[in-house]
């Protein structure tokens, strides 16, 4: 069985923060929504996206934030409360 989220996360193009998060997020991960929204962007990665994918993912929304830019077939693995899930 397959399970599909829409799994977005929008930050302010003017600062680090995240301002978009859906309930998705907090679900999947196991962590209250308001304790997600509390970090900026960089700190969410650093506290949630795995050692070895940080720097990829870090790259990736960079690249993320030119207009019109999109992410096919990109996975990083994620912690959630049960340990770590890789998301595409």
């Amino acid at each position: 069985m397959t399970t599909t989220l829409r799994l977005t996360v929008k930050q302010d193009p003017t600062g680090p923060h995240v301002y978009m998060l859906p309930e998705a997020w907090a679900s999947l991960l196991g962590y209250p929504l308001a304790e997600l929204l509390a970090m900026d962007g960089k700190e969410w990665m650093e506290a949630f996206v795995h050692p070895d994918d940080l720097e990829a993912s870090l790259v990736e929304s960079a690249r993320l934030q030119e207009p019109g830019t999109v992410t096919v077939n990109f996975v990083a693995r994620y912690a959630t409360i049960h340990g770590w899930i890789p998301i595409s």
